[in-house]
């Protein structure tokens, strides 16, 4: 849980660092002394057994009259020699029969088997438990067969086995070195494991530093929007980091700056065009103000000539239908009509000046159908016969 936590990406990079080379180091230093302890140990072992087993040989030796004579006054001194050893806690004799010659006092050993005694040629552990070894080593009678000077030594003797030799040999000391080994071997390795920890957090920080200074550096450039120029020191990384840094922020200063000029510009051209769409304007309002005025004033000159057209028109038509002229006065009617066209028409032109004015009113009442499609046709027909066409009106209820 621990390593996880140091290892989780919302943790810095020192604490990631750190905590992997503390988590190595322990591992290491845990693996090298428990791989240390056990070699140690391993060897203090055979170091040990080798020890015994000689012990159990020289008993072996020292037991050879008191298995011949089968006297365990003959086995006392043997037996005496081989306990004044720390480590050895009983010692028994036994004869190729299996039969006990002599024992120490308290000694639990017991015989081995038969087919076992014939096959012990060389000392031997035949049991082992966690406090002791039981090692036995084989009693044998030489008997010189040949003459010593005619032939060599090896072929001049044979051996008899008399019987063999059984020792306890305790590893309660054994055990304590191992003990102590071990203990001392993880305390030296957690000495040394501190010892890394402090100089690795000392080399990590001097590391570091450079890195936490950059990144302050770019916190206070990002807060303030200012073009802060980073500190270049440290490792080449690091360096190559600060450099590219104050790159990007002289680039970005260059670019702001141009920014800037490029805003004032559009500022100005803002304002030009501004003041450039104003005059426009005001000369559009100048030539519609003018325009109207214009409307306004052809549209009064214009209705009054006409006006008088159509009211000396009308007396002319009057006088015709008083001295009978009916056709003369159909045609002066028509020239009426005409002129009375012309006068709605001038009076649109100022309606439309009086819309663009927005004083503009509108009057609903009835029109007579009939008089206006009629009036519409009398203007029309003289156009369509002119060009050979023919015109005519089909209307129902009218």
């Amino acid at each position: 849980m621990m390593i996880k936590y140091l290892f989780k990406f919302q943790s810095t990079l020192k604490r990631q660092l750190i905590g992997f080379l503390v988590s190595s180091i322990i591992l290491l230093a845990l693996v090298t002394s428990i791989i240390t302890s056990l070699q140690s140990s391993e060897k203090l072992k055979i170091s040990s057994l080798v020890n015994g087993q000689r012990i159990a040989s020289n008993f072996a030796d020292q037991s050879l009259l008191a298995l011949i004579t089968a006297s365990q006054e003959n086995a006392k001194e043997a037996m005496d020699r081989t306990l004044g050893f720390e480590m050895v806690k009983e010692v028994a004799i036994f004869n190729f029969n299996n039969e006990s010659i002599a024992k120490s006092e308290n000694s639990k050993i017991s015989p081995i088997t038969h087919d076992a005694v014939i096959d012990l040629m060389s000392v031997l552990v035949i049991k082992e438990s966690k406090m002791d070894w039981l090692i036995a080593a084989p009693v044998f009678l030489e008997d010189e067969a040949l003459d010593t000077e005619m032939v060599e030594p090896e072929e001049t003797t044979t051996k008899q086995l008399l019987g063999y030799v059984v020792i306890k040999f305790d590893k309660t000391e054994l055990l304590e070195i191992q003990k102590s080994i071990f203990m001392s071997n993880i305390l030296t390795s957690i000495l040394i494991a501190i010892v890394l920890v402090i100089i690795i957090n000392w080399g990590i920080n001097r590391l570091v530093e450079p890195l936490t200074a950059l990144s302050n550096t770019m916190r206070v450039a990002r807060d303030s929007g200012g073009f802060i120029k980073a500190e270049i020191n440290g490792a080449v990384e690091i360096r190559q980091m600060a450099s590219v840094f104050n790159q990007m922020m002289s680039r970005l200063e260059k670019q702001n700056i141009e920014l800037e000029r490029h805003r004032d510009t559009l500022e100005s051209e803002v304002e030009i065009r501004t003041q450039e769409l104003k005059v426009a304007r005001d000369t559009a309002l100048t030539a519609s103000r003018h325009k109207s005025e214009f409307l306004a004033n052809i549209s009064h000159e214009l209705r009054t000539p006409l006006q008088a057209v159509i009211g000396y028109t009308d007396l002319v038509r009057e006088e015709l239908d008083l001295e009978g002229m009916v056709h003369l006065s159909d045609d002066l009617g028509k020239s009426i009509r005409s002129a009375h066209h012309l006068l709605s028409l001038i009076n649109n032109i100022l309606d439309l000046a009086k819309i663009e004015a927005g004083r503009m009113d509108l009057y609903i009442q009835s029109v007579d159908m009939n008089y206006l499609i009629n009036d519409a046709l009398e203007t029309i027909r003289p156009m369509a016969e002119s060009n050979a066409n023919t015109l005519e009106l089909h209307c129902n209820n009218l």
